[in-house]
Order: C-alpha cells, then sequence, then structure tokens
C-alpha cells in the first residue's frame, strides 16, 4: 500500500519537474526570438 503510494508520488514529480523543464526551454527558446537576433 504504501509503495503504491510511492511510486504515485514519484511518477507525479517526475512529470511535474518535466513539464517545468518544457516550460523553461520554451521560454529560452522564445526570448531570443522576442527580442530580435541580428544575422
Amino acid at each position: 500500500m504504501k509503495k503504491a503510494f510511492l511510486s504515485v508520488l514519484f511518477t507525479a514529480v517526475l512529470i511535474s519537474s518535466f513539464s517545468v523543464t518544457a516550460f523553461a526551454a520554451e521560454q529560452q527558446l522564445k526570448v531570443p526570438l522576442n527580442h530580435g537576433v541580428d544575422y
């Protein structure tokens, strides 16, 4: 019972950290475009 709860909690932490990382990466990709990169 406790092991199942821990696995669910671990999965939730993994998903949330992944979404935060994806969001940060998306923001970092958008920032140079917004500032206008000179080629």
